[in-house]
């Protein structure tokens, strides 16, 4: 009978980056908002979602000027505006194509379609 070997992980089980999308987590900033802005209280009254998207991109942007890439550094600037130059252009796309949706709303095939275009 085979012996079945289990190689031990680093620092324990790996988490599915899917977690966290069955859970959203609306977050209530303590900060007035904005002028011309949305607060995350104004996204719980029924936001159209181009804003919702908006502000799906800057709070991506926050996040990721906290993580750290796979070398264990800080993302740069230029990184993050990359990143948050393609959700702009996915955003424009959708908004073009008459797709009333958040980012929660694209699947494979909208964003294939995405792509395509």
């Amino acid at each position: 009978m085979p012996v079945s070997r289990t190689v031990p992980s680093r620092g324990g089980a790996r988490k599915s980056p899917l977690r966290l999308a069955a859970d959203p987590v609306l977050v209530v900033s303590p900060v007035p908002a904005r002028p011309g802005g949305l607060s995350p209280e104004g996204l719980a009254r029924g936001a159209t979602p181009a804003e919702q998207r908006r502000v799906m991109i800057s709070e991506f942007g926050e996040w990721l000027r906290t993580q750290t890439n796979r070398h264990g550094r800080l993302f740069q600037e230029e990184t993050i505006w990359a990143y948050r130059d393609a959700a702009l252009a996915l955003s424009a796309w959708m908004t073009a194509t008459g797709l009333e949706t958040d980012f929660t709303g694209c699947d494979t095939a909208v964003l294939n379609r995405f792509f395509r275009g």
